[in-house]
């Protein structure tokens, strides 16, 4: 059955509050762009109704733009905003839900409304390798003595 959605399941070794910041503000320019692109613009305004923007230049020279709206912001379980890129100027959704588990957090993004396969495994992808620079990014929560 075709779908024009994926999800994806990770555990990090840091909290829910953690991994919800690391989606909000500043942070976001450090794990989510592109490796050895140069953000060149940020601007988010983490509330629902509320836009975010994040322009970078590529190795190549190419620019790319990342936009959309916050529809949802529970911190530190849940955020939802629509997704658009300059590459596809195509209006996703994208959802993350956020569990404590352990000592960590288990995150599952829902991207959704990609109906193009070579999009979507695009963006999945991406999201992929952006997670592993989160990853290497977040802090390991300490353990109670």
């Amino acid at each position: 059955m075709q779908t024009d959605a994926f999800e994806i399941t990770r555990y990090f070794a840091a909290s829910p509050e953690q991994v919800f910041d690391a989606w909000v503000g500043d942070e976001w320019a450090q794990w989510l762009p592109f490796p050895q692109a140069v953000v060149e613009l940020l601007e988010v305004d983490t509330r629902v109704g509320g836009q975010y923007r994040l322009a970078m230049r590529l190795p190549d020279g190419q620019q790319m733009t990342a936009c959309g709206v916050y529809r949802e912001v529970l911190r530190p379980v849940r955020l939802v905003l629509t997704w658009q890129t300059s590459l596809t100027e195509h209006t996703s959704l994208v959802s993350v839900t956020l569990t404590p588990s352990g000592d960590g957090t288990f995150m599952v993004l829902r991207h959704e409304g990609l109906p193009i396969p070579a999009v979507r495994e695009g963006h999945r992808s991406g999201w992929l390798g952006a997670f592993e620079r989160l990853h290497k990014r977040l802090p390991i929560p300490q353990s109670a003595p």
